[in-house]
């Protein structure tokens, strides 16, 4: 499996598992967290429509702020997601607010669109993580006799 597709295998599997406890209502902060890293590792045609949704709000922000303030401040939209996030996802705040699952998937583009930085660490950390996961399964399945 290619780098690449670790990466959105694990995205997906997280937003799947983070679907299931968002709909029985568990772990309200770890649904914040799957929801973060199915976003930085999601591609295909999720990914395009994420970005879309990111650029046009990216353009939302930069007209709007142009408006407002005769200066066009996109960034302002990503520091507001940004502080929103980190209380919502703090151990020691209370409990999140409903927007958390879907912030935390749109944040990863948000940050690329209007950060103006490609966020490839988020699918590295992806796929290291894959691949761990992956040659632990191996060695789990090959010292137990696997199969046999």
């Amino acid at each position: 499996m290619s780098g690449l597709a670790s990466a959105a295998a694990v995205a997906v599997v997280c937003l799947a598992v983070a679907g299931v406890l968002h709909k029985r209502r568990k772990a309200p902060k770890t649904v914040g967290v799957l929801m973060l890293l199915a976003g930085f590792g999601i591609s295909g045609l999720v990914g395009q429509l994420l970005y879309r949704l990111g650029a046009a709000l990216g353009h939302v922000a930069a007209v709007g702020t142009a408006r407002l303030f005769g200066v066009a401040v996109p960034a302002a939209v990503l520091i507001a997601a940004g502080v929103w996030l980190f209380f919502d996802l703090h151990p020691k705040e209370g409990k999140p607010s409903k927007a958390l699952p879907v912030l935390a998937f749109v944040f990863p583009t948000l940050l690329s669109v209007l950060g103006g930085v490609y966020v490839g660490l988020g699918g590295q950390v992806l796929t290291t993580i894959g691949t761990g996961v992956s040659e632990l399964a191996t060695t789990v399945f090959t010292t137990t006799g696997g199969g046999r």
